[in-house]
């Protein structure tokens, strides 16, 4: 994850439980917002790799 992104969401939810407190839902959702950016970003990248296509059987008419 973003470094800025994370220190942004970080600084959110101290703004967030100072003014409506930790148990509040929008501190709650921010720290929700944090864990999925933080899970998201310790999953590896999702890499598909393609398969050759069989060769077409030869023409019969020539």
């Amino acid at each position: 994850m973003d470094r800025v992104l994370a220190e942004s969401l970080e600084r959110l939810i101290r703004q967030s439980a100072e003014v409506f407190g930790p148990e509040h839902p929008s501190t709650q959702m921010l720290r929700q917002q944090l864990e999925a950016a933080n899970a998201a970003q310790d999953k590896p990248p999702r890499v598909f790799w393609m398969k050759q296509a069989p060769p077409e059987p030869p023409d019969e008419k020539g």
